[in-house]
C-alpha cells in the first residue's frame, strides 16, 4: 500500500469510529487499500481503490451509491452532494419495464438472466452481476410466468448496451397487480387495455 497526500476528497465513511474534523481544504495523509467492498453479498469492483484516513475507510461515493441504486447530484452553488434513491421515480410513474424473454430473443446482445435467493437479487449479463430492487425494479406475471425488469436496471448494464427502442414498453400498476403494454404514439403515451387473463 502507498501513502498519498490529497487536498480534498469526497468519500463515504463506512466505519463506526468517532469522526475527526480537519481544516477545510487542508491536506491529509491517506493510504491506498486493497480492502474489498461487498454489497448485498457481492464484491464490487471499484475504479478507484478504497482509502484509509486516520483509521476511517473512504470509498468513491458516486460509484458505490450507483451500485446501491441511488442517484448522485452535485449542487455547485450550495456545495452540496445530493443522494436520492429511485423510489420517487416509481411514485411519479416514470418507471418502464421490459420483458426478459423479449430481451433474450434479440440476437445482437448476450443473454440476460435474473438470479434471486434470500435477500440477494441480481441481473447476470455478459459475465457481470448487477443488483436490483425486487419491489421497484422487478415484476413477475403470475398469469404468463414472464419476468420484467426496469429500465433503470438496464441502463446500468455495461456494454454491449441493449437497444430498448426495438422492444415493447410496459408499466406496472401495483394497486391491481397488473402489467400493461405501453403504446407509444407521436403525440402521447397511453396504456393498452389488459387482456382477459390479466383482469
Amino acid at each position: 500500500m502507498k501513502k498519498y497526500l490529497i487536498g480534498m476528497m469526497i468519500g463515504a465513511i463506512i466505519t463506526t469510529a468517532a469522526p475527526s474534523y480537519a481544516e477545510i481544504g487542508g491536506k491529509v495523509e491517506a493510504i491506498f487499500s486493497d480492502i474489498k467492498v461487498n454489497i448485498n453479498g457481492f464484491d464490487t469492483d471499484l475504479s478507484d481503490p478504497l482509502l484509509i484516513i486516520n483509521g476511517n475507510s473512504y470509498v468513491p461515493l458516486k460509484e458505490v451509491a450507483t451500485q446501491m441504486n441511488y442517484r448522485v447530484k452535485y449542487h455547485e452553488s450550495e456545495r452540496t452532494i445530493e443522494l436520492r434513491n429511485n423510489l420517487d421515480v416509481y411514485y411519479l410513474g416514470n418507471q418502464y419495464y421490459y420483458s426478459v424473454k423479449e430481451i433474450n430473443e434479440k440476437k445482437d446482445t448476450p443473454t440476460l438472466s435474473l438470479v434471486t435467493w434470500g435477500i440477494n437479487h441480481n441481473v447476470l449479463y455478459n459475465g457481470e452481476k448487477y443488483i436490483f430492487d425486487p419491489i421497484l425494479d422487478y415484476y413477475y406475471d403470475n398469469y404468463t410466468h414472464e419476468k420484467y425488469i426496469s429500465d433503470q436496471v438496464l441502463a446500468r448494464l455495461a456494454a454491449p448496451k441493449i437497444n430498448l427502442e426495438s422492444l415493447k414498453k410496459y408499466k406496472v400498476n401495483r394497486e391491481d397487480n397488473n402489467i400493461y403494454e405501453v403504446e407509444v404514439t407521436s403525440k402521447n403515451i397511453k396504456l393498452s387495455v389488459p387482456t382477459e387473463e390479466m383482469d
